[in-house]
């Protein structure tokens, strides 16, 4: 029950804070919208933009890590690539979940 209550508080703090972000960022994205002459490096060099985000792509890999406290890690893993149309999964060595053909 304690872990629960833990969760669940977690689960509020987050929130609340993403909410409070949420809020405070509005004004400066109607700045950005309203400013024509924005530049970024998107605008300047869209093909070594474009390759250095492939590079540098990281996804994720959180479900083996943090439910190995609660020995459900290889469960959500085989859950997580049972959604991404794969035959299930399974937590390796290094704490990464790596989805069967």
């Amino acid at each position: 029950m304690k872990c629960v209550t833990i969760i669940c508080t977690i689960v509020v703090v987050v929130l609340a804070a993403l909410l409070n972000n949420s809020v405070q960022a509005a004004p400066e994205e109607q700045l950005a919208a309203h400013s024509a002459s924005l530049n970024t490096l998107l605008d300047e060099l869209p093909e070594e933009t474009h390759h250095a985000a492939l590079e540098n792509y990281r996804a994720k890999r959180a479900t083996c890590d943090l439910a190995s406290g609660f020995g459900v890690g290889s469960s959500l893993c085989a859950a997580h690539c049972i959604a991404r149309r794969y035959r299930g999964g399974y937590c390796n060595s290094k704490a990464v979940c790596v989805c069967r053909n």
